[in-house]
């Protein structure tokens, strides 16, 4: 991926494959990001027939409740990677953290 303008965690975020955010497809992505910084609620239907909710978008950290039992929180780290811990509530909460490089290739542990 090339980018011809600083990278955003917020391009990072509409760039995700689907492989990665299988919920949410890249318009949906992008309208969430528009209806944020629009300072309006920014609910979408998921692939699902869910609802979906971009809940936190800085420089630093976007957050999204992907359904009501599910999150996912996105940071680009110091030494641009980006971190995705995605969160699955049941009887506990079932974390996976992944790193990926900045063209969404997951980094192997």
């Amino acid at each position: 991926m090339i980018f011809d303008h600083p990278i955003t965690l917020s391009a990072l975020f509409i760039a995700a494959p689907l492989a990665v955010m299988p919920l949410l497809d890249k318009n949906a992505r992008m309208d969430m990001v528009d209806l944020y910084e629009a300072n309006i609620t920014a609910t979408v239907g998921n692939r699902y027939g869910g609802i979906s909710e971009l809940t936190m978008l800085s420089d630093t950290l976007i957050a999204v409740n992907l359904t009501e039992s599910s999150t996912m929180e996105i940071r680009l780290t110091a030494d641009s990677l980006i971190e995705v811990k995605h969160n699955v509530a049941a009887k506990k909460v079932n974390t996976k953290v992944r790193y990926y490089d900045l063209n969404w290739s997951e980094i192997k542990n």
